[in-house]
């Protein structure tokens, strides 16, 4: 972040120093990680992100004007604050938008909905004509029935937005297009990019204690597979009472969400919905390599015999619930030695005393060419409003929130997400990177055609889902019809 402070070299150390000091005292009073409070000042001409440069235009004091969700106890949505707190993230982005500000003579100001409360106002505006919002951050299962209704523009029309740039996730803009049109697309302008990302967890003393092989290691030797997971998993799981049952007093494999299956579904070959030569969306049925994954899958996710436990909803029956556990308070608890969570997660389990590190999801096996990071189906996208006025303008403002981020919210969301006891894990970050270049987008889950990723999803913990071509066969003809349905709107809006 000393990036973002007009000051000498020598002033910079001496800030780095004030907020190892800063932070050394935050862990010493059990309380949140601080930083420096740094002064407004900047010289954004003098600071390189990812090769951006600012261009040279002056909007005169313009209002850019957010709608964005509030933000919650497992995402960090915001993308304007009003002034510096002590909270890493928080003042990455206030000083990241004094930049901008700054540099394009702008003011950048949001207005805050609940999760869940977007429609009414982005719909109400559009269908009134009037331009009330520069730039709008809808989550993913949410946006495509919204785009379908032809509110959005289309932004591979918008030059301003240098989408081509690599500051822009060049998999996401493949992915989102349908049929030569990007209407949403993702951000690394606001922490919640980051935070639905999915990330496996392991506690670091279960691998020490059992000697079992480093994951870290395990990911650049190109060794880490479902099987390798599996066969870690077996060698964690502990009958700890000696009962013969798997309970909450028990040690486990793994621990998870059933909801977290999705986080598999990021392979190739993975996605029941590709494209046709028209870049459509279109309906393809499991191939052996889908069912082959999806055993595996199911062995993983197996809720007994101390697999893998589902604490909150208690999905496996385990016998003795306690009501208010999470997967996350079950593995800070040491009771598994992998949890599967979205990325956020890092940030609540800071003040545990569980060593932890992330890796990514694994390959089906060592034949896979890349390891990959679907996102959670929240994840956040932004969209322009067919209202607005002048779309060059907000995509300059957008691209340069965009591509600042890169050097100045990014490393401010590592210094919080993956420090352990205010130690920089690098190994974690260097995971993460990895999970980056990756990142999958599934649009079975985003448009949620026929209900068909939700059910291939619950059949994974299912007796009757075996078979994965008896689910897409019960589901087909309606997933198909709405796909249709999809189509025809798109070739009717520009």
């Amino acid at each position: 972040m000393c990036v973002l402070i007009s000051a000498s070299c020598s002033q910079e150390t001496k800030n780095q120093e004030q907020v190892q000091n800063n932070d050394n005292q935050s862990a010493n009073d059990n309380e949140t990680v601080t930083a420096e409070q740094a002064p407004r000042e900047t010289e954004p001409e003098k600071v390189e992100y990812m090769g951006y440069g600012f261009p040279d235009v002056d909007y005169g004091g313009y209002e850019f004007r957010i709608l964005n969700y509030e933000i919650m106890s497992w995402g960090y949505t915001t993308m304007a604050v009003e002034e510096q707190n002590g909270d890493v993230i928080n003042d990455a982005i206030y000083m990241r938008n004094a930049v901008v500000e700054e540099k394009l003579n702008i003011k950048i100001t949001e207005k805050l909905v609940p999760w869940g409360g977007m429609d009414a106002p982005l719909t109400k505006s559009a269908k009134a004509g009037t331009d009330e919002y520069d730039m709008t951050m809808l989550h993913a299962m949410n946006v495509g029935k919204l785009t379908q209704q032809g509110i959005f523009l289309n932004l591979k029309n918008i030059a301003s937005l240098e989408l081509g740039e690599p500051w822009w996730d060049q998999n996401a803009n493949k992915s989102l297009e349908i049929a030569g049109k990007l209407y949403f697309t993702t951000t690394d302008a606001t922490a919640f990019t980051f935070d639905m990302m999915g990330a496996m967890y392991f506690n670091k003393t279960m691998i020490g204690d059992l000697s079992l092989e480093n994951p870290y290691n395990l990911v650049r030797e190109n060794k880490w597979t479902m099987d390798k997971m599996l066969e870690m998993m077996r060698a964690a799981k502990r009958d700890v009472d000696g009962d013969g049952i798997f309970t909450y007093e028990d040690i486990w494999g793994f621990s998870a969400h059933a909801v977290d299956d999705q986080y598999f579904f990021g392979g190739p070959k993975m996605d029941l919905v590709s494209k046709d030569d028209d870049g459509y969306p279109a309906l393809r049925a499991p191939d052996e390599y889908f069912a082959a994954v999806y055993a595996k899958m199911r062995e993983i996710f197996n809720l007994s015999d101390g697999y893998c436990i589902s604490p909150y909803y208690n999905e496996g029956k385990t016998p003795g619930k306690k009501e208010g556990i999470g997967s996350e308070t079950f593995f800070v608890s040491g009771q598994a030695l992998f949890m599967c969570q979205a990325l956020s997660v890092s940030r609540m389990m800071r003040e545990s005393d569980t060593d932890f590190g992330i890796i990514p999801f694994p390959k089906y096996n060592e034949a896979q060419e890349n390891y990959y990071a679907v996102l959670n189906g929240n994840f956040p996208t932004f969209q322009i409003l067919i209202t607005q006025k002048d779309p060059e303008m907000a995509g300059v403002i957008i691209n340069a929130l965009t591509a600042t981020s890169s050097t100045t919210l990014k490393p401010a969301y590592y210094d919080v997400a993956l420090n352990y006891k205010l130690l920089r894990d690098e190994d974690s970050i260097e995971m993460v990177e990895l999970k980056l270049k990756n990142r999958a987008y599934n649009l079975a889950i985003i448009y949620g055609w026929g209900n068909m990723a939700e059910e291939f999803r619950k059949a994974v913990f299912s007796p009757t889902g075996e078979n994965p071509m008896t689910v897409y066969e019960k589901l087909a003809d309606k997933t198909q019809t709405a796909i249709d349905k999809m189509i025809d709107a798109f070739k009717d809006i520009d």
